[in-house]
């Protein structure tokens, strides 16, 4: 949560830079994650943690964690950010999914889904916008329909790993996705604020989609998972 997945926050939230440079980029992100809070958090931890090795056998370090957090910024007050992460679980994803709120003028008989764009960062990198199509015939139903770009299937299978991304920004003096030390320090602020505190940590088993706490936290949230 600390490092990846609030530098991802950071560069969904984040105000357009004043300039396409590693300087500029850098200060969006700072300002995003200053203005970020944790609301609420479940945190999980593997049947057979306390097993592997070198870690203490009376162990509460998590390895799963579902997180809503705030944004307090003119763009994003009022508008909640769900993370979830965790080690053993059934697949490994990096992914941000951006759903849209339903228009207020749409007839309500019709139903749907709210649109949906998805970033895929990892296996397959690429998006999909999922949109509300009229199905064929004379009734009014709708149903999903999914525009996808999948980088692999345009460029090759040639597609630069992450680091080899990196490697060639530093050789070209681009910091532009490195984070700066005052990113490192503001993540940290909004994690500690949990980490001060007492939670319970639930048990999962490997290879599942985390605590089975998940299913009541996320319906408190009114949250239904892209999966």
């Amino acid at each position: 949560v600390q490092n990846h997945m609030l530098q991802l926050l950071a560069l969904v939230a984040m105000e357009s830079p004043q300039h396409l440079t590693g300087e500029s980029i850098r200060d969006a992100k700072v300002e995003v994650l200053k203005k970020t809070s944790i609301a609420d958090v479940l945190l999980g931890q593997y049947a057979g943690y306390l097993s592997e090795k070198d870690v203490k056998e009376n162990s509460r370090t998590e390895t799963f964690a579902a997180v809503r957090l705030a944004v307090d910024t003119d763009r994003w007050r009022g508008v909640p950010f769900f993370i979830k992460t965790g080690k053993s679980l059934d697949k490994k994803e990096t992914s941000i999914h951006v759903t849209f709120r339903k228009s207020p003028h749409l007839r309500t008989e019709l139903g749907g889904e709210s649109n949906v764009l998805t970033i895929t960062v990892e296996p397959d990198e690429g998006f999909s916008l999922t949109l509300n199509g009229k199905a064929p015939g004379k009734t009014e139903a709708t149903q999903p329909v999914t525009l996808n770009f999948c980088h692999s299937s345009i460029f090759g299978p040639n597609t630069p790993q992450a680091y080899e991304v990196l490697i060639a920004d530093a050789l070209r003096g681009d910091q532009s996705v490195f984070v700066r030390f005052d990113e490192i320090e503001e993540s940290w602020k909004i994690v500690d604020a949990v980490a001060s505190q007492q939670h319970t940590t639930f048990e999962y088993a490997k290879e599942s989609s985390g605590p089975a706490e998940l299913n009541a936290w996320s319906e408190k949230h009114c949250l239904k998972w892209q999966r």
